[in-house]
């Protein structure tokens, strides 16, 4: 149920990025600094997304998360009888090498024999970082929101800036609502058309940052589901042994 729920929110979120961006929300703006002789290329925000938009993520990400509690309460009670919910959380370790301990720190309702099915999926910094992405998702504060992003899609771009200082920036100005993504320091070229694309993406985790947010969603969403299907497997080759 829970991980249906997961697929059904992405399916919306997926709709409101499509209305959203159907009516334009981004400019390009190039903005010249006479005092610092420089050009700002920026994206300026038009209309901001949806905060039901952040909220439907917040979804997507808790359902997926408590999916993977509920597997490994399902799998622990499969092997060990009647564990208790409230310890038998996957296991979202400090490191590979903290993973037995983090497991043993369960009172023991989950069997150590899943340790190794843990660690084939990584579950730490330095491992799978889209699980730690998406266990960091679900922890964050729900006002963190969706912020635009700007990477290159084509076009004039700083290789072909000759006699040009360019800098390649990250700016976001929340009060202005824009993103500045590069400084030209000189002369431009006579025609210059710099491509980008635009996307909306998460402020946060760090993992998840410059990534489009629905890429971010539909890869949580696809790993979290191949995990949980392998737990019948993995719970009948440990009963087999």
């Amino acid at each position: 149920m829970l991980l249906e729920r997961a697929h059904h929110h992405l399916m919306e979120f997926r709709c409101w990025l499509r209305a959203y961006e159907a009516h334009t929300p981004y400019q390009q703006v190039q903005e010249f600094d006479e005092l610092r002789a420089e050009t700002r290329f920026k994206i300026r925000v038009r209309n901001k997304p949806p905060r039901l938009m952040t909220a439907i993520s917040f979804d997507v990400g808790n359902n997926l998360r408590s999916a993977l509690d509920h597997a490994v309460f399902d799998a622990s009670k499969e092997l060990s009888g009647s564990p208790d919910p409230k310890s038998t959380k996957f296991p979202f370790p400090k490191d590979s090498a903290s993973l037995p301990g983090d497991i043993a720190r369960k009172k023991g309702e989950v069997p150590i024999s899943l340790i190794p099915f843990f660690q084939r999926h990584r579950p730490y910094p330095g491992g799978d970082e889209a699980l730690v992405g998406l266990n960091d998702l679900r922890n964050a504060k729900l006002h963190r929101t969706l912020v635009p992003f700007a990477s290159r899609s084509g076009g004039t771009f700083v290789n072909e800036m000759v006699g040009a200082d360019v800098t390649i920036m990250g700016e976001w100005n929340v009060s202005r609502d824009e993103y500045t993504y590069m400084v030209v320091r000189g002369r431009l070229p006579p025609r210059m058309d710099v491509g980008v694309s635009v996307f909306l993406s998460f402020s946060a985790p760090a993992v998840f940052e410059a990534r489009p947010a629905i890429d971010v969603l539909h890869e949580c969403v696809v790993k979290v589901d191949n995990i949980i299907s392998e737990f019948p497997l993995e719970v009948a080759r440990i009963k087999s042994i």
